[in-house]
């Protein structure tokens, strides 16, 4: 049996992800990813846009428990559990 040396050393050197064949299947804007003309990929901005939305809810539920609503208020208004709104709550708390 020969063993393949390029293999052997992509394993012992950790790139094992260079062997890899990945699909670059692009997006609307342009068929390939890796020479789209965008400085940032769509994907990566969708990603934050999720981020800052999450974060600007969490800022709205934890003002909710500062401005004096109760677990079950705020639970009910944002509707998340109780226990979801526990967590925020404690968040407040530390704020």
């Amino acid at each position: 049996m020969v063993k393949d040396r390029a293999s052997d050393q992509a394993s012992v050197t950790g790139f094992w992800f260079m062997e890899k064949r990945y699909l670059d299947d692009g997006c609307h804007v342009h068929p390939s990813c890796l020479s789209c003309p965008l400085p940032r990929c769509i994907y990566d901005n969708a990603i934050e846009q999720r981020r800052e939305r999450e974060m600007q809810r969490a800022t709205k539920i934890v003002s909710a428990f500062v401005n004096g609503g109760t677990l079950e208020e705020v639970a009910q208004t944002f509707q998340i559990s109780k226990r979801s709104a526990l967590r925020y709550k404690a968040k407040a708390v530390v704020m």
